[in-house]
């Protein structure tokens, strides 16, 4: 047997047995879990998002939290900077996974 004919009898045997799509019938599978994934990640980012408001909330009220920060970024805008590179590195974790 040609090497093209076994190629042939063992996609229709896929095709076979995943329906009709090829590809071992995986392919509703994994749009379900990249779905279920892309939601996930939406949603630990607006986690993330409420995380940095209560933090620049915390900063604008609270004089001594603000002092620390002040120390550290110089002001607000430093401070909002850092927390938008600490959201930026948990997600690129997240979506490592």
């Amino acid at each position: 047997m040609s090497s093209c004919k076994k190629w042939n009898s063992c996609n229709d045997k896929c095709k076979r047995n995943s329906g009709g799509r090829g590809g071992g019938g995986r392919s509703s599978s994994n749009n379900n879990t990249r779905t279920v994934s892309s939601q996930k990640l939406e949603a630990y980012a607006a986690d993330l998002e409420k995380w940095v408001r209560e933090k620049l909330g915390q900063y604008d009220a609270d004089a001594a939290f603000r002092a620390t920060r002040e120390a550290k970024h110089k002001n607000r805008d430093g401070y909002a900077a850092f927390l938008q590179t600490k959201v930026e590195k948990k997600l690129a974790t997240f979506s490592a996974k």
